[in-house]
């Protein structure tokens, strides 16, 4: 085994979902992995390609994204370091079904589709691990569905700033990074414009406001009211 190769196993053994691996086992298994590097930008997969290598995230951020005929986008996640990408191609043999763009500079580390499922047949952990997260894949797809057939546009919204917020340091109310509107827009199903105009509206009526790197929650009362139907928006959109 060389030395990159060496390098890339080590970084597997890093990984959650080879907490309770070997390290000799991994390189047995993955003794085919590389390391990776993509700037800024770059597609790593694209939906339709014809691939099954799975990609651990070492370094960076990714967004899985797939295209409408008319161009428009919608999100399906966003990879952090640890995370991984790749494997439904990988276990099932089909096409890509999603897009993957480096949101910066990423490190990856790629191992094979044989690989990938040469381990879920040797770790148990791993593979309960895997299908958790399909089990959560097929959950968010149904909220999602339940969101666009029952919510109005300023209502997902509402949700998805007071999610994002949750989800910052000690759930403070404030959002640092703030995504862009293209980016709120690909996770609920709109358009650019509609989170600009909702946004105008929010900050308006005093629910948020926003800076250049952050989005500060005023009236989480407010926000949540909107989100939960109990203010409805003049036009609903």
């Amino acid at each position: 085994m060389n030395q990159k190769t060496k390098s890339a196993v080590q970084h597997l053994s890093s990984n959650e979902l080879f907490k309770d691996s070997l390290h000799d086992e991994l390189a047995r298994i993955f003794g085919d992995c590389g390391e990776k590097y993509y700037v800024r930008g770059v597609s790593i997969i694209e939906r339709h390609d014809v691939g099954n290598e799975v990609f651990f995230l070492v370094e960076g951020n990714v967004r899985i994204i797939s295209y409408a005929e008319n161009g428009r986008f919608t999100s399906f996640g966003q990879p952090k370091p640890g995370d991984y990408f790749g494997e439904m191609s990988a276990i099932d043999g089909n096409q890509r079904s999603a897009t993957a763009v480096a949101e910066t500079d990423v490190h990856l580390i790629r191992v094979s589709g044989e690989s990938f499922r040469e381990a879920l047949l040797y770790f148990p952990a791993m593979s309960f691990e895997v299908l958790k997260k399909f089990s959560n894949i097929i959950r968010a797809g149904n909220r999602r569905i339940v969101d666009l057939s029952f919510l109005s546009s300023g209502e997902r919204i509402a949700i998805e700033l007071l999610e994002l917020a949750m989800k910052s340091q000690g759930g403070s109310m404030v959002i640092e990074p703030a995504p862009t509107h293209e980016q709120i827009a690909s996770n609920v199903g709109v358009t650019r414009e509609t989170v600009a105009r909702f946004f105008s509206r929010y900050i308006e009526e005093n629910v948020i406001a926003r800076d250049i790197s952050s989005i500060l929650i005023k009236n989480h009362h407010a926000l949540e009211n909107i989100a939960m139907n109990s203010h409805q928006p003049k036009n609903k959109i």
